[in-house]
């Protein structure tokens, strides 16, 4: 089986860093790997130093959410596996 780890630096543009995600599923997943797995933070920057923070609260999402939907999308698109890390948001609460 054919695994693709994607590890990209993430920003505050969050949409941004969902692009190049994307763009990176689909490269991985045309390259013939089965299961494609994101590393820690691939879609926001490291959250705790700053946790009141709104513009970061403003990232966080319900699971299931946009950016799982999205991925999910693909992931049947292509018959892999995806792996995800997203700073979630469960009514007032994060994780």
């Amino acid at each position: 089986m054919k695994i693709a780890l994607i590890q990209q630096h993430a920003t505050k543009d969050y949409e941004d860093n969902i692009k190049r995600g994307i763009d990176s599923f689909h490269q991985a997943a045309s390259s013939g790997a089965k299961l494609v797995a994101f590393a820690e933070l691939a879609f926001s920057t490291f959250l705790p130093q700053t946790p009141s923070n709104q513009e970061y609260l403003a990232m966080a999402e319900p699971i299931p959410g946009p950016t799982t939907e999205q991925f999910s999308k693909l992931a049947k698109k292509y018959g892999v596996v995806v792996v995800l890390n997203l700073f979630e948001r469960d009514g007032e609460r994060t994780y």
